[in-house]
């Protein structure tokens, strides 16, 4: 039940008002059953004058589903004014006054129909003045407003900034009145060449506003006498800089200025159109969205800016202090577990994580459902975080961010199908977001679809020239230049990180080792990683280091290299015993395999109680461990256990780093057909720049292998073929592997007649 109720109501009466009659007629169970099943009898029926534009009005107004109706009494009323007057109502009255049929007075005299008609708009004007509070200003349905910074004429320090996100927080819980983000503010006004303006004053809201498409600027300012406190709010028309109305609201103490924060935000939204009703819906006050302390809240906004800037250390020694000040402050718990888990410390996140969700229930609806889709997504549950974001867009349908979650979750689901429009919808609330273009890339490169992806990096560029040398970014806009056949653009992307600074570099360093490695160059590659390693030790990236001296390490076992394997392996298994930081259950795993693979079930049963112990509650942490569980069982000798295992995390995890694993296993225990349908799915896709892509690419000599020993010689050569020209660039280390495979190829033609 909402304002649009009313406008059914009004519908209703002047449906009577113009034909004699109700729309529904009969005893009270008919007139519901019709009102829920039936279209009532069209007026012109009852009264031929009556217009099409009026008749259309008042069927819109009696639709059965509320979406489909007016969705204001302001948008009613204009409907029905456009014809009182019209000259065709006139003449077609004069025709009927004119007319020998008899008729009931009511239908035979133009003044009636004129007095109902106004009597009719008096009502819906009535109806609006519920729904719309005197002195209003003209906002359509969830308009946007830009929100400037409060001017502070007390003196006390404790106001900057702080009421700042108090009245955002407190308006953004309407459905009726949308807030400009912070985040895009930031974005606008780095195009305006403002970037680092930390305070949004009248004249830069207005121009934000202005460049933005905007009409409404809400300019709110705080005075202090006695110790008391006056607040109030000049919104603006941002086009001619005119004040179209103001509200204000005083506080008798300071511990009373963060409700009269809520007051006032709370009457700029009835002025903005926003119903009682709504008003009421939209939960608690504006300590139950934030926090009762000013000092709290000041803080958590200091860490916020500080988390935007990159400032991470100063960021969590002010949010440290919110909750010093206030421990409940759900807020401040929420991004210390986000940041916590950035940093892959999944316990210390966890902690905040679970002390945030006690609070949850002292929250606004919005957010809770905010904070709760944010922990379910750091937690590796990207199914629940989809299902509470499509709760929270049923209230706040233009919250680009939710949609940009959304289609994150979607992404990492690989449901790009689903990702996308999601996506989409972000770029038609805001053009501008790179991050939609390359989430929208990064989900169809990772699908295999890289000449679709490569356009949308692309897009993102053009907007955001240094979005290309963001880490993670290089890599996989380079990956799918790889996968696309474009291998010497990619190197020239990957090379582009060689002049960033040094945590960068290692990076680019990393992605060049890896695109040696596709094309057989091991020699340059083992170098490359090398001097990533040291680059990762001077910038002190412990997780980095151990990373690619896993990829090192893979690298010297396939040269043949295996004290130089063995030597990389030891010290990575080092950083397990280091607690400068969280090692998670995916890079143990990579670890524990490697240790099962080379024969040391010892360290790698081991390793398996460090990954029970780091585990979170997602999918992806739970195939680790089978993963690895699995991987030792099958060493061991027991193959049953070991397939159960490996095909269950398989289900959980299906990339080819995984499937390697099963395939592995079903070729151990004989099941020749089962080992070659896993190495074929492996094969049959498209893999760089991650720990599954020597796998992917060692699965078609696999395949080959099997397809010899099951004596189908055509798909053998086939195989073969396909490794061969994967490496035909590779060094002089591999040079005599590929030239056995060739060779065989060749006595495989020869022997079986294969053209």
């Amino acid at each position: 039940v909402d304002a649009r109720s009313d406008i059914y109501s009004v519908g209703c009466m002047l449906y009577e008002m113009l034909s004699g009659e109700p729309p529904f007629t009969g005893g009270a169970e008919t007139i519901i059953e019709q009102q829920l099943t039936a279209q009532p009898p069209r007026v012109s029926q009852q009264r031929s004058t009556v217009t099409p534009e009026v008749e259309e009005a008042i069927l819109t107004a009696l639709q059965k589903t509320p979406a489909d109706r007016f969705p204001t009494a302001a948008r009613f009323k204009e409907a029905i004014s456009r014809v009182t007057t019209s000259s065709r109502v006139v003449e077609a009255l004069e025709a009927e006054r004119a007319a020998t049929i008899p008729r009931p007075a009511l239908r035979s005299r133009p003044p009636v129909l004129i007095a109902a008609a106004a009597l009719v708009l008096a009502v819906v004007a009535g109806a609006g003045a519920m729904l719309f509070p005197f002195g209003s200003v003209p906002f359509e349905e969830r308009g946007w407003i830009v929100i400037a910074s409060f001017e502070n004429l007390t003196g006390d320090s404790i106001f900057d900034r702080t009421l700042d996100r108090a009245l955002a927080s407190s308006i953004a819980q309407s459905r009726q009145v949308n807030v400009f983000p912070e985040a895009r503010t930031r974005e606008t006004l780095q195009r305006m060449g403002q970037a680092g303006t930390s305070r949004l004053d009248e004249p830069l809201a207005t121009e934000v506003a202005v460049r933005e498409g905007l009409v409404v600027v809400l300019v709110p300012s705080i005075t202090g006498v006695g110790g008391a406190f006056s607040l109030s709010a000049r919104i603006v028309d941002a086009t001619t800089g005119v004040d179209l109305t103001a509200v204000s609201a005083d506080a008798s103490s300071r511990s009373e200025v963060l409700e009269a924060v809520d007051r006032l935000g709370r009457a700029v939204r009835r002025r903005l159109g926003e119903s009682r009703l709504d008003l009421v819906r939209s939960g608690g006050f504006l300590p139950r969205a934030t926090t009762s302390s000013l000092e709290a809240l000041r803080a958590f906004t200091d860490g916020s800016q500080a988390w935007t800037a990159g400032e991470y250390q100063q960021a969590r020694s002010l949010w440290e202090e919110a909750l010093g000040y206030d421990s409940t402050f759900a807020w401040a718990h929420a991004s210390m577990g986000l940041m916590d888990a950035w940093f892959n410390d999944r316990p210390k996140a966890e902690v905040h994580f679970e002390r945030a969700l006690a609070s949850a229930d002292r929250l606004t609806k919005r957010e809770r459902l905010w904070i709760r889709s944010l922990v379910a997504g750091s937690r590796g549950q990207p199914e629940e975080a989809i299902n509470i974001l499509q709760v929270f867009l049923r209230d706040y349908p233009d919250d680009r961010d939710a949609w940009f979650n959304l289609g994150s979750g979607y992404m990492r689901l690989q449901r790009c199908d689903e990702a996308i429009p999601a996506l989409e919808r972000v770029l038609s609330l805001d053009s501008g977001m790179v991050n939609a273009y390359l989430q929208m890339a990064t989900c169809l490169n990772s699908a295999d679809r890289p000449t679709e992806a490569i356009p949308l990096y692309r897009s993102a560029f053009a907007i955001d020239t240094g979005a290309v040398l963001r880490g993670f970014i290089n890599h996989e806009y380079g990956s799918a230049l790889v996968k696309a056949g474009y291998l010497d653009d990619a190197e020239q992307a990957f090379r582009l990180m060689f002049d960033e600074d040094p945590s960068q570099r290692a990076r680019g360093q990393r992605s060049l080792a890896l695109l040696d490695m596709f094309q057989g160059r091991y020699r340059e590659a083992v170098d490359l990683f090398g001097e990533a390693i040291r680059t990762n030790q001077i910038t002190n990236q412990g997780l980095s280091e151990l990373r690619n001296r896993l990829y090192l390490a893979a690298a010297l076992r396939t040269r043949g290299d295996s004290a130089g394997f063995l030597r990389q392996l030891r010290a990575a298994d080092n950083f397990r015993s280091d607690d400068s930081f969280f090692i998670g259950p995916y890079f143990l795993l990579l670890l524990g395999k490697m240790h099962v693979r080379a024969g040391d079930l010892v360290t790698a049963e081991a390793v398996v109680t460090d990954i029970d112990s780091a585990m979170g509650e997602s999918d992806g942490d739970r195939a680790a461990l089978e993963l690895l569980q699995g991987e030792v069982a099958l060493a061991r000798g027991d193959t049953a256990g070991a397939l159960e295992l490996l095909e269950l995390a398989v289900t959980r995890r299906g990339d080819e780093y995984f499937r390697e694993s099963l395939a592995h296993a079903y070729d151990v225990a004989g099941r020749i057909d089962d080992a070659i349908r896993e190495y074929q799915r492996m094969a049959d896709g498209s893999t760089f720049g991650t720990e599954s892509q020597e796998p992917w690419m060692l699965a078609h000599y696999e395949l080959g292998r099997l397809y010899e020993e099951r004596g189908d010689y055509r798909e053998a050569v086939a195989s073969y073929e396909r490794f061969v020209s994967l490496w035909q660039g590779a060094d002089s280390d591999l040079a005599a592997a590929v030239g056995s495979v060739r060779s065989r190829i060749a006595n495989l033609r020869r022997t079986h007649g294969i053209g």
